[in-house]
């Protein structure tokens, strides 16, 4: 009878650790400040980074920036991304408004201007960063 009582509480003390451990790892997993990237989706943002240069009584030239983009959704969660070597990125994401920002790689107090995006189903908008 002793050894019944034990078993019960043993196993009633095993069950709250288990749901304590389960709910710490939803709340870790729900307050995760990073956007959650799906390889699947078949929406999001591309775009490139741009460094113009004028000089007085030339034309104005163009080149490609290998920058550090930043992507911030509406609830604050963010994910980071560099283009490539021709200034070219893609990020896929779920359909809702985003932030994206960009700072040259090389040169990290060059920043192009934020921009304001909306990401549709199945469609991927098209965005500039010119530095």
């Amino acid at each position: 009878m002793n050894l019944r009582k034990h078993k019960r509480a043993y196993l009633g003390t095993t069950l709250v650790v288990v749901s304590v451990a389960i709910l710490w790892v939803l709340i870790a997993v729900t307050s995760s400040k990073t956007i959650q990237l799906d390889d699947t989706l078949k929406s999001g943002i591309n775009g490139s980074a741009i460094m113009v240069r004028c000089a007085h009584g030339k034309p104005c030239t163009s080149t490609y920036v290998q920058a550090e983009v930043t992507v911030t959704d509406a609830k604050g969660k963010s994910t980071q991304l560099k283009t490539n070597a021709e200034g070219q990125f893609t990020v896929k994401l779920v359909p809702g408004t985003y932030t994206a920002g960009a700072n040259d790689a090389r040169n990290k107090k060059l920043a192009a201007p934020s921009q304001q995006v909306t990401v549709k189903k199945n469609t991927f908008t098209r965005i500039t960063f010119n530095f």
